[in-house]
């Protein structure tokens, strides 16, 4: 059985930077005491105390058992929505913008100065899950160059199309190691694609706002309506795996997109 099943039946399906990770739907969290200060690359990044529990508690179900796998999974967790989050930064400093980053409670946030037009939107918007899945490519790549077995599957990845990760007989003689590379797999690629679906606020629904907006007068109210029925519809998809969180999540993402639209109407 490979690793990464185990790891997906034991973490509940939770966002972190990687799901609301750019711009609105957080509030920067105020500063305290405890905050984690540094610059990576030329940009500001704080980290809040609210994010170490925040992702302790999304691991704790998984590694409650076991301190260092709580320990790996923080570990995990963090890279990701780090580098999420630094992807989104460095197309905002492409574009002259001057970001900082923010990791908080349900995730991050990337802070630019806005103003930007269609294509610069798409493109910061969709460097976060890029970043992401070029993380989880080189990880793959580098554990197969080296003659071993990935100890994961990738997620959404057919078992009938090309063995990308091995014949699961040849793992690193680590378990801790397997361990943290079948969890970032599964960030990276499982988190970075929902990411794209285009719900509002997540990084695909900022991409179909802005490309609506740009063909028609009225196009970011109606790219509302989009969010409303693709959030009903993961929601759907949710509860029917058996994934309440997701499902319960999607479901006032879309629930919000449409209390959103109507207000706009002036029905609300």
């Amino acid at each position: 059985m490979r690793l990464a099943r185990s790891v997906t039946q034991a973490i509940p399906w939770v966002p972190t930077a990687a799901w609301l990770p750019s711009n609105v739907y957080f509030s920067e969290p105020q500063t305290t005491p405890w905050d984690l200060n540094f610059s990576l690359f030329g940009i500001p990044v704080r980290v809040s105390p609210w994010f170490w529990l925040g992702s302790a508690i999304f691991g704790f179900g998984m590694a409650s058992h076991d301190i260092k796998l709580l320990f790996i999974w923080e570990v995990a967790v963090l890279i990701s929505i780090l580098l999420h989050e630094m992807g989104h930064a460095f197309m905002m400093r492409r574009f002259g913008e001057d970001p900082r980053v923010v990791l908080t409670f349900m995730g991050g946030l990337a802070i630019g100065g806005g103003g930007r037009s269609t294509s610069e939107q798409v493109m910061v918007s969709a460097a976060g899950p890029a970043a992401q899945l070029f993380l989880a490519a080189f990880c793959v790549a580098a554990v197969r160059a080296s003659g071993y077995d990935y100890p994961a599957q990738v997620p959404f990845w057919n078992n009938a199309w090309f063995n990308l990760t091995g014949n699961d007989v040849n793992f690193l003689p680590y378990q801790n190691l397997n361990f943290f590379l079948a969890v970032m797999l599964l960030i990276n690629v499982f988190w970075a694609l929902v990411n794209l679906v285009p719900v509002w606020p997540l990084d695909g629904g900022q991409i179909v706002r802005a490309v609506m907006a740009a063909w028609n007068r009225d196009g970011a109210r109606k790219s509302l309506v989009v969010s409303a029925i693709a959030g009903a519809a993961v929601a759907i998809y949710g509860f029917k795996e058996e994934q309440p969180f997701m499902g319960m999540m999607f479901a006032a993402l879309a629930f919000d997109s449409f209390q959103t639209y109507q207000g706009a109407r002036g029905r609300w």
